[in-house]
């Protein structure tokens, strides 16, 4: 449609990604410092911290990302303050351009885990991309 909306999918019918998965996870990878930054500032470094943290967002057809947005509801780790600042970071990231017109949404999990007290990794929480 001229306008970027789409159309509703017949029954059976899949719609297939104008940017394919290894995209998407290869621009989340490259920003990895920066959502890790978010991580290490916000959250206490001695407490155990595991669930997953679902960011919303929009890629419009040159790659700009828009309307990202925490989501609480689909999240198993709630902190709205780490959310944010993870919603400030994901609006600056550029994705390839689309091959279509259209506008790309994607819900995202990121996983949260943080090491074993006593771990060599014990002061370098992760903020990493979750498997589904």
């Amino acid at each position: 449609m001229s306008d970027g909306s789409t159309r509703p999918l017949k029954p059976g019918e899949r719609r297939s990604s104008p940017l394919s998965r290894e995209e998407i996870e290869n621009v989340i990878r490259n920003n990895k410092d920066d959502t890790q930054s978010c991580f290490e500032s916000l959250l206490p470094q001695d407490a155990k911290i595991e669930g997953k943290l679902y960011i919303t967002f929009d890629i419009e057809s040159g790659g700009k990302v828009a309307n990202a947005t925490y989501n609480e509801r689909r999240s198993t780790y709630k902190n709205p303050k780490l959310a944010a600042c993870i919603v400030d970071k994901v609006n600056n990231w550029r994705f390839p351009v689309l091959t279509t017109d259209e506008t790309l949404q994607i819900n995202y999990p990121f996983h949260l885990i943080s090491a074993e007290p006593g771990s060599p990794e014990q002061n370098e929480p992760s903020l990493a991309p979750a498997k589904n």
